[in-house]
């Protein structure tokens, strides 16, 4: 299944209106959009939260969630959203912003088991739609500032829907419950324990295994990468690799520390082991990899 990781390649399979920027998209929907009514399956890295305000079917105002790993098919007998927006970016640019980062590991609205559509009241509306008008005027303006801007409102656009979401938990669950929650619910655990431990900093060795995991979850652990396989289309191992160099990364980029103070906090036996494990999963070396980032960075 085709993989793709930034919004322009994104678009470009399902059609729609191409974005300003391949790692950040926010946009006012002010006319129906028309996707392709045919396409392969696609898995994508990209977040978004979309809030519609008008669809075709009428009903009340929705926000819908986008999370990475999830599988987009074409769908003919989707609603159209006459108006509202969308706010979309990717892992690469989350991994810019780390405070971002924090609050997306906190809110539920954005783990695996919960993103389903949001029903809001009307009078919801005016203070989310107040908040995207705001992003979207910094999207489209030339301040050199723009997309520090945009984060502070993301955050706080998420923060106002943690408020919403609070009201409706019950009723969330509720629906959850109805579907095959035995894999979405240890799927969900399992990314939500993922994102606990790269925020909270707490590595030790164990912490780099998936039979950590499944024991924390009681599973075994080839039936919790049989699980995760099924709800993201990767193996826990995969994940877990993946969530690991993106850690690493963002030490490397957003820190002073060596690359053998890294490793240890990695909790790698030895830096060499770091260096090779690295390599592999990115071609480069953490060494290099500094460098290169920092050189675009200039």
């Amino acid at each position: 299944m085709l993989e793709v990781s930034t919004l322009g390649e994104y678009r470009k399979h399902i059609g729609g209106p191409s974005p300003l920027y391949d790692d950040i998209d926010v946009r006012r929907i002010d006319s129906p959009i028309t996707y392709k009514k045919e396409y392969e399956p696609i898995r994508h890295r990209i977040y978004s939260i979309s809030l519609h305000i008008d669809m075709e079917t009428g009903g009340k105002p929705l926000l819908y969630f986008k999370i990475p790993y999830q599988v987009v098919v074409a769908d003919q007998k989707k609603p159209t959203c006459k108006k509202g927006y969308c706010v979309a970016f990717t892992e690469s640019f989350l991994e810019k912003y780390r405070g971002l980062a924090s609050l997306m590991f906190d809110v539920p609205f954005l783990r695996l088991e919960n993103t389903i559509p949001l029903e809001l009241e009307y009078c919801d509306v005016p203070l989310l739609q107040g908040i995207y008008e705001q992003m979207c005027d910094e999207y489209n303006s030339d301040h050199s500032d723009r997309f520090d801007m945009i984060v502070s409102y993301l955050q706080t656009l998420m923060l106002q829907i943690r408020r919403i979401y609070s009201r409706s938990a019950a009723f969330i669950k509720e629906v959850v419950q109805s579907g095959n929650q035995n894999d979405i619910a240890i799927a969900g655990q399992f990314k939500f324990m993922l994102d606990t431990f790269f925020k909270e900093n707490d590595n030790n060795q164990a912490s780099r295994t998936v039979a950590h995991y499944a024991s924390r979850l009681s599973v075994h652990p080839n039936y919790l990468n049989a699980v995760v396989k099924r709800a993201t289309g990767k193996t826990a191992h995969e994940l877990l690799q993946e969530y690991i160099i993106r850690f690493a990364k963002d030490m490397l980029l957003q820190t002073n520390l060596s690359v053998k103070e890294i490793s240890y906090q990695l909790s790698f036996n030895a830096p060499s082991h770091f260096v090779t494990f690295f390599k592999k999963n990115t071609s480069y070396t953490p060494a290099r990899f500094r460098q290169m980032s920092q050189k675009v960075l200039v």
